[in-house]
């Protein structure tokens, strides 16, 4: 049995902040390497601002973008949107006006989903394809590697539920 611990994962400075905990889950699964049950993605960065010019601001009526997970150099992100933030009429609105700004900035979004995330074979393939996009093809992953995905999968979950439960708040599905 692997047992990893939170400080050891490559994007520990996650649990020591407060950061949304399914775009956390989503982070560690990519980026963790899949001798560890992740995925092994190279590096983005998590929460990058992106700053509008005034042209793309008037035409969007957006001032700026903070990114789930960024990759600068391929122009690329990765956005989660859960039911509960980006399901509203109001938010469906902010999500359009922002990918948008996005588009016309010259950047590519590709959105994980909560049934996406949940699924794994969804997640993996959609998180094969960024990295495929990225110039890294798709390697064969090893015996076990499933089994050592699906324990990484509890163990996050287990760490944000019961965190989210202190907090008196629910999962983002």
């Amino acid at each position: 049995t692997m047992a990893f611990s939170w400080p050891d994962v490559p994007c520990g400075m996650l649990w020591r902040s407060r950061h949304p905990p399914m775009e956390t889950e989503l982070a560690a699964l990519a980026f963790i390497s899949s001798r560890e049950g992740g995925l092994g993605l190279r590096r983005g960065r998590l929460n990058e601002p992106i700053d509008f010019s005034e042209s793309i601001q008037r035409a969007c009526g957006c001032r700026r973008a903070v990114c789930d997970i960024l990759w600068p150099e391929e122009r690329l992100i990765l956005e989660y949107d859960g039911k509960r933030f980006h399901g509203t009429d109001d938010r469906v609105s902010r999500d359009a006006r922002r990918k948008d700004a996005l588009l016309l900035a010259g950047y590519d979004l590709v959105t994980m989903t909560g049934s996406q995330l949940g699924n794994v074979f969804q997640c993996a393939e959609l998180l094969d394809q960024l990295s495929a996009r990225m110039g890294k093809p798709k390697k064969k992953r090893g015996a076990g590697h499933l089994d050592r995905h699906m324990r990484l999968r509890k163990q996050l979950r287990s760490y944000h539920n019961s965190s989210l439960l202190r907090d008196g708040e629910g999962p983002d599905r």
